[in-house]
């Protein structure tokens, strides 16, 4: 089955992409999509989106066809979903000079 997997923040950058599709297995899981970023994308993956016990860390939002989902492994993907992965933007406004 095809799983589409889009990607904002840190995460799209250090992968340099936005949108990855994956071919797993019927009845897979919502871990095994992560087992699966994390293989192709170790460090990026590990640095900014999956923790060391191989789960969702807790700064991600994970969204599956545009709803909010947790990262439990009772997730069961179908053909055709969309996994979201919305990380943190580093960054923001500076204080320079007294101007924001």
């Amino acid at each position: 089955m095809k799983i589409r997997v889009e990607l904002t923040g840190q995460l799209k950058q250090a992968i340099g992409q936005a949108q990855l599709e994956y071919d797993l297995p019927e009845g897979s899981s919502i871990q095994r999509l992560f087992e699966r970023l994390a293989a192709e994308f170790p460090e990026p993956a590990s640095k900014y989106a999956i923790g060391e016990d191989g789960g969702l860390k807790p700064n991600i939002l994970l969204f599956i066809n545009d709803e909010q989902a947790t990262a439990d492994d009772s997730i069961v993907l179908h053909d055709g979903d969309v996994a979201g992965f919305l990380s943190p933007i580093s960054g923001g406004s500076r204080h320079e000079e007294g101007k924001w």
